[in-house]
């Protein structure tokens, strides 16, 4: 078993291996099984174009056609993988099981940590990930490094 999200399925595709058969899906059951919704983790990220780019109208222009059903379809197919537009069917219906059952109320949504965490909080986070993995007898050095970051951090923001 392997925790990653459904972007993990252009890896199993690209292997001619088929959800469902060969390997599937599920939602990660809550540490408290007496939550009333099971989280799940989702994850997000912007669609940019430059303002001071060369041509930004052709910009704006590429972006407003990449997120139409017609090119989404192409590229969430090509990849084994579900696009952000609603529209686009999932041909994978263990893949599109997920899609829909997490947009469906079922679960609670809940931003990955990426997304969640204050930038200064989440470099001094990253790096103290990388340290605790080649010196793990550092937990408690990175640990208190990363509260010194969140209580600087929350000290100024509310």
């Amino acid at each position: 078993m392997v925790t990653f999200g459904t972007w993990f399925n252009t890896s199993m595709t690209s292997r001619d291996m088929k959800a469902g058969t060969d390997y599937d899906f599920f939602v990660i059951p809550n540490v408290n099984p007496a939550l009333p919704k099971t989280s799940m983790i989702f994850e997000s990220g912007p669609l940019c174009s430059l303002t001071k780019a060369a041509d930004p109208d052709a910009g704006m222009k590429y972006l407003k056609w990449w997120t139409t059903s017609e090119a989404q379809d192409k590229w969430a197919k090509s990849r084994g993988d579900v696009s952000a537009n609603p529209k686009v069917t999932i041909d994978d219906k263990v893949l599109g099981t997920v899609t829909k059952d997490a947009g469906g109320g079922k679960y609670r949504l809940v931003n990955r940590y990426f997304e969640a965490t204050p930038p200064p909080i989440l470099t001094a986070a990253l790096d103290g990930f990388s340290k605790f993995v080649t010196e793990p007898a550092s937990y408690k050095e990175v640990l208190e490094t990363i509260q010194k970051a969140a209580d600087e951090y929350w000290s100024t923001h509310q």
